[in-house]
C-alpha cells in the first residue's frame, strides 16, 4: 500500500512587513491598476471581496510573498545605486561599466542582502522562501552589471482620472545609456520572478495590461521632452529555478495599441459599474483549474461554503470569515507563475 505524508504547514507565520519591522504599507497594488482591473474582469465576487470587502487570507501566498521580497530587495539596491548616479551626473556614469563604479554596486548588493537577512532564520521563510530569493537576487545582480542604467525614479505610482482612471507604480525608470547622448532612451522596467521561463509566459506582452498601462501613463503623466525618447516597457523575468534564469520582453508601444488600451479601460469601467448593480455575480468558469494556472482562487472555500454570499452584509460585519483578516493586499503584479 502507498503510504502518503503529509507534510504540516506554518498557516501562522509572521507578514514580511512585520518581519522587517515596517511601520508603514510596502508594496500594495496602486489603486485603479492592472490588479484592479484584472480581477474585475476574471470575477465581479473576487472583485469585490479584495477591493471592497479587502479580505485576504491568513496564510499569505508564498509565490507572491517570494515576488513581494525580490521587488524590495531590488528597490533597495536600485534607491542606493540612483543616489550615487544622480550625485556624479549622466556623464560620469557613461564612462563606468554598468553606469556605477564598484563600491558603489557592493555597497548596494550588500545592503539588499542585509535587509532581507531577518528571514534567514525566521519560521516559514528560512526552509524554503530565504534561499529561493536569495539565489533570485543574486543571480539577477550578477545580470545587472550588464545593464547600463541611468536611473530616473523607483517603485514611482502615476496615476490619472482622465480620460480613464488608471494607475500603475513602476518598479524602475530608467535612461538605457548609448556611447553618447544622441544614442539615449527611456525605458520602464518591470521585475517579474517566475517558476520557470516558458514560452508561454513570453507571448503575451504586446497585448498586456500591465504594460501597456505603464506605456500609456508615462507617455500622458511625464513631461517627455526633458528625457531620450520612451523607447519601451522592459519586462526583465527572474526564473526561481535552482539555477535562476532571466530574459527581458520588450513591449514597444504604438499609438494605436495605446488608443486601444484607453478605449478599453473605459469599457471596463462600464462593466465594473454593471457588476455592482447585479451585486457582484461569481464567475464560476474561472473558480479553479486552466483559468488559474490549475490552482484555486483565494477565495474558493469562502464562496463554496456560503453559496448565498452578500458582499453588503460583509461589508457591514466588523469581524472577517473564519481564515481571513481584513487589510489592504499585497501587489498582484509582481509575480508571474
Amino acid at each position: 500500500m502507498t503510504k502518503i505524508t503529509v507534510q504540516s504547514v506554518d498557516n501562522k507565520r509572521r507578514p514580511p512587513g512585520e518581519v522587517l519591522g515596517l511601520k508603514e504599507k510596502y508594496g500594495s497594488a496602486s489603486p485603479r491598476g492592472n490588479s484592479y482591473y484584472s480581477q474585475a474582469l476574471k470575477c465581479s465576487r473576487e472583485h469585490a471581496l479584495s477591493s471592497l470587502v479587502r479580505l485576504r487570507p491568513e496564510r499569505d501566498d508564498d509565490a507572491l510573498t517570494t515576488g513581494w521580497l525580490f521587488h524590495m530587495g531590488l528597490e533597495v539596491y536600485r534607491r542606493l545605486i540612483m543616489v550615487e548616479q544622480h550625485a556624479q551626473g549622466i556623464e560620469w556614469c557613461r564612462k563606468q561599466p554598468g553606469g556605477i563604479d564598484e563600491k558603489t554596486r557592493q555597497a548596494a548588493e550588500d545592503l539588499a542582502y542585509a535587509t532581507m537577512a531577518p528571514f534567514e532564520n525566521e519560521p516559514g521563510y528560512a526552509d524554503e522562501t530565504y534561499p529561493v530569493l536569495m539565489r533570485c537576487l543574486k543571480s539577477y545582480f550578477e545580470q545587472a552589471r550588464q545593464h547600463r542604467y541611468f536611473i530616473l525614479a523607483v517603485e514611482e505610482q502615476l496615476m490619472t482620472t482622465v480620460p480613464i482612471e488608471y494607475s500603475a507604480r513602476l518598479d524602475l525608470i530608467v535612461v538605457d545609456m548609448g556611447s553618447t547622448a544622441a544614442q539615449d532612451v527611456t525605458r520602464a522596467v518591470e521585475y517579474k520572478s517566475a517558476r520557470a521561463i516558458a514560452a508561454n509566459l513570453l507571448a503575451g506582452y504586446q497585448l498586456n495590461l500591465q504594460t501597456l498601462g505603464q506605456a500609456w501613463l508615462f507617455l500622458k503623466c511625464v513631461d517627455v521632452t526633458k528625457y531620450p525618447r520612451f523607447a519601451s516597457v522592459r519586462v526583465d523575468i527572474t526564473s526561481k529555478t535552482k539555477v535562476p534564469q532571466h530574459i527581458a520582453v520588450e513591449m514597444v508601444p504604438t499609438p494605436a495599441g495605446l488608443r486601444a488600451f484607453e478605449k478599453a479601460v473605459l469599457s471596463y469601467q462600464r462593466i465594473i459599474e454593471a457588476a455592482a448593480r447585479e451585486n457582484y455575480p461569481p464567475n464560476f468558469t474561472c473558480c479553479a483549474g486552466a483559468a488559474r494556472s490549475f490552482r484555486q482562487c483565494q477565495y474558493y472555500n469562502l464562496c463554496f461554503s456560503n453559496p448565498d454570499l452578500q458582499i453588503a452584509d460583509l461589508l457591514a460585519q466588523e469581524q472577517p470569515p473564519f481564515g481571513f483578516v481584513k487589510e489592504d493586499l499585497p501587489t498582484l503584479d509582481n509575480e508571474q507563475e
